[in-house]
């Protein structure tokens, strides 16, 4: 499309990159590390603390292969569980908890990673005007060799108020706060 080849044409360009693996930690890691997951040992989710795959601090290439850019970090983290994206030098928010971003703040929804240090979708909602999303039609899948089931709901609410849009109007804002200090 054109808007992408612009943006590779403004900067780099993966003509060979592919997906280390499947799973979404091992995956992260291997992106964050620049490792194959055989080589950082992270080859699958972690469900708790203890599970072997937080990347020791002097792993992570991401950071030290850009010393002059600023790092800035949106979405789920889901790389371990004792260092958080800022301890790395990132700045902007991780969702905490596996991966319900929405927990705490949709209504009729609530799971127990609720996230620990407030909530900035929640703000950004109330920023925008939307009210607090509802979820109906919940249900749990029951696939006896998964740990972790699917879930799956209906969001009542506008496009507008979805995590998506809120993903993106962060990038957006941290892109120009970083404009304008330049």
């Amino acid at each position: 499309t054109p808007n992408m080849d612009s943006i590779a044409a403004a900067g780099s360009r993966f003509e060979q990159a592919f997906c280390a693996s499947s799973v979404c930690t091992p995956s992260r890691t291997s992106l964050f590390t620049g490792k194959m997951p055989s080589h950082h040992g992270v080859m699958c989710n972690s469900d708790k603390e203890g599970d072997k795959c937080d990347v020791p601090l002097e792993d992570a290439n991401l950071i030290s292969e850009l010393p002059n850019h600023q790092h800035i970090y949106i979405g789920k983290w889901h790389i371990g569980h004792q260092k958080l994206p800022q301890e790395y030098g990132f700045v902007g928010h991780n969702f905490d908890g596996y991966a319900y971003p929405g927990s705490g703040v949709y209504q009729n929804l609530a799971f127990d990673s609720v996230p620990l240090n407030g909530n900035r979708y929640q703000e950004w909602l109330q920023e925008k005007g939307f009210a607090l999303p509802k979820v109906s039609d919940c249900t749990f899948g029951n696939n006896p060799n998964l740990k972790i089931q699917e879930f799956y709901g209906l969001l009542h609410a506008p496009v507008e108020a979805s995590i998506p849009y809120f993903l993106v109007d962060e990038a957006i804002s941290h892109i120009e706060k970083c404009l304008q200090q330049n």
